[in-house]
């Protein structure tokens, strides 16, 4: 059962139930917006969302595949996750504004919906590899 003292230490590990379900409403929900209609103060907002997602996801993931990383270094990683999401923000939203305009020209009726049923369809089969090469890891170690 999760608590609120167990929720940082759940969250936090990368194979979890719980993380599945909050970082793929996260995403989800950072998927659906489009960057491309956002005012200035409204870009800034999605930019900071993304970065601290990487920042969260980088963490957790170094914490739960290396758990014999210090502190420091993941914190120095997920600070350079953060980093390089912001520094390829415009890349990533020019990439993210063509693969919308051609679901529209496809005749995808909802393509910011499909875009981010994509991104979460991703996460999900990503954590679950992980899943089951860490199940892996544990026969072979048997």
């Amino acid at each position: 059962m999760m608590t609120p003292r167990t929720a940082p230490m759940i969250l936090n590990d990368s194979r979890s139930v719980p993380h599945l379900l909050v970082s793929s409403a996260a995403s989800y929900a950072i998927a659906l917006v489009d960057p491309r209609g956002l005012d200035q103060r409204g870009l800034r907002a999605y930019r900071a969302a993304n970065s601290a997602f990487t920042a969260w996801m980088t963490w957790a993931v170094i914490g739960t595949e290396t758990p014999d990383v210090s502190r420091r270094a993941r914190a120095g990683a997920a600070v350079g996750g953060a980093v390089l999401g912001l520094a390829s923000a415009r890349w990533s939203e020019r990439l993210d504004g063509r693969m919308h305009e051609r679901l529209s020209r496809w005749g995808v009726p909802r393509p910011r919906v499909v875009l981010a049923a994509g991104s979460t369809a991703l996460g999900v089969l990503g954590w679950w590899r992980s899943r089951q090469d860490a199940a892996k890891d544990l026969e072979a170690e048997s």
